[in-house]
């Protein structure tokens, strides 16, 4: 171009041709002393055009040694300069093929729409896209992401004359984080349909993961629970009791395995649950938080009530039976040992039993059985107990008593004035009496054995004196 110019200029001396300049108003002569300055400064431009071509090779040489993809485009969307590695990740051999190209040559057509309609966004308002994941099909048809961020690319004046952009491949990051998010799911999926409740707790004892089992016992989502504590969902007490063993855990190390907790649901129900907690450790043996599993025994634990009440129980009255009484006889006579005290113990046998046996059946006589200790639990105070030793023999266990014969005589008369009261079984009026024989403590006896064996016998004393009757032991009964 300066070659061409110089040209003309001869040309122009040499045909003497001034008029045409000075037509236009400019004298030959400044034409020429512009000449002059224009080669001067032709020279400047020349060393500045070295500088910035140095400038430019060694901006190149920086951005090819960056993994990233990097590249500037014009305001619209050419590419201006890019990386080797951007070339590479579009197919292409080298970084000069990316020149002048737009996202419509590197891109399908909805894909490259899209991008070009953010890139326009960001050039017309200037605000910068950070970190933002994309996903494509690259050349090879491979399905790739990037993380991006653009940003406006301005002149010394602040106006807007392109964007400048870098891409990060994150396809390995997020095929680990797809890897991840499926065990996720899996562990999710797995621990949910576990009967049995687990959990994570970190070392303040607030949730980080519960399955569904255990929130729905509390009436909630897993969600609901994450930075909560059992102080949300449970008494003060039992939830201090958690969060002391949790802490235990935490400041020794040691786990807690198979205790034995009963808690109360969102319902009110009382459940039962066997529940072993452990320390978790990270890779440097840190503790980082407690796991926690939980049985639900309540049905174990109903079961075994129900076995030691029947062991110790009257199944057809549930009164207490001779294995029951002799274990509150035995702690009556120790606490009034300690006392001082007396205690009585009445042996009581129905009288003409077997004639409703007889003449109706054993259910009859079972429903007589029932009747009559209802009548006796009614007759007698709520610290007194009434056994049911078998058949139609039943003892009563006064302890409160200050005085064994001013104090029992009222409670022996209400017993037989409610067992003399008419039965109605099946239809048929019946009427039984009783006979009862008494001994104290420790005028009769200091032991349950003896105490036993000597209201017994009061007792068939009382059958021998005419039945419905009532006899206190005696030494003389004995001979």
């Amino acid at each position: 171009m300066v070659e061409a110019i110089n040209k003309a200029l001869k040309e122009s001396s040499e045909h003497h041709e001034h008029s045409v300049f000075e037509n236009n108003g400019v004298p030959f002569s400044e034409l020429q002393n512009a000449h002059a300055r224009a080669q001067g400064d032709l020279q400047k431009l020349t060393d500045t055009k070295d500088a910035a071509l140095s400038d430019a090779k060694l901006l190149h040489s920086i951005i090819n040694q960056i993994s990233d993809l990097v590249f500037a485009k014009d305001t619209n969307g050419r590419i201006l300069v890019g990386s080797e590695a951007m070339a590479r990740y579009y197919g292409l051999e080298s970084a000069q093929e990316l020149y002048g190209k737009t996202i419509f040559d590197l891109r399908g057509e909805d894909e490259a729409h899209r991008i070009h309609n953010i890139e326009q966004e960001i050039l017309a308002g200037g605000e910068p896209m950070v970190d933002v994941d994309e996903e494509f099909i690259d050349a090879s048809g491979d399905e790739k992401w990037i993380q991006i961020t653009k940003v406006p690319m301005k002149d010394g004046n602040g106006k807007i004359i392109g964007l400048i952009g870098i891409a990060r491949d994150i396809t390995e990051r997020k095929h680990n984080e797809s890897v991840l998010e499926a065990e996720r799911v899996l562990f999710r999926t797995m621990i949910d349909q576990v009967p049995d409740y687990l959990f994570f707790k970190d070392t303040e004892s607030r949730f980080v993961i519960s399955n569904r089992a255990l929130a729905a016992d509390l009436g909630r989502l897993p969600t609901d629970l994450i930075g909560k504590t059992d102080f949300s969902f449970h008494e003060e007490k039992l939830a201090n009791k958690f969060y002391a063993d949790e802490q235990q855990i935490v400041s020794t190390g040691e786990s807690l395995i198979n205790l034995e907790e009963m808690v109360v649901d969102f319902t009110g129900a009382e459940k039962w649950f066997s529940a072993s907690k452990v320390p978790l450790r990270d890779v440097h043996g840190k503790i980082i938080g407690i796991v926690g599993v939980c049985r639900d025994i309540t049905d174990r634990k109903d079961s075994e009530e129900r076995l030691h009440f029947m062991a110790m129980h009257d199944a057809l009255t549930h009164l207490p039976n001779r294995t029951l009484l002799v274990d509150r006889l035995e702690q009556g006579i120790k606490q009034k040992e300690r006392t001082d005290g007396q205690l009585t113990v009445l042996f009581i046998d129905l009288d003409n039993f077997k004639i409703v046996n007889d003449s109706l059946g054993h259910d009859a006589g079972d429903t007589l059985i029932k009747a009559v200790a209802d009548r006796l639990i009614a007759s007698v105070r709520s610290s007194d107990t009434v056994a049911r030793l078998g058949g139609d023999e039943f003892v009563i266990l006064l302890i409160d008593q200050d005085n064994p014969i001013s104090d029992t005589a009222p409670i022996i008369e209400r017993l037989r004035a409610s067992i003399a009261e008419p039965f109605i079984i099946e239809g048929q009026k019946f009427q039984v009496t009783c006979s009862i024989g008494g001994a104290t403590f420790p005028n009769d006896g200091t032991d349950t054995t003896t105490l036993l064996k000597n209201a017994d016998i009061a007792m068939y004393k009382a059958k021998e004196g005419g039945r419905d009757n009532v006899v206190f032991y005696n030494s003389a009964m004995n001979n």
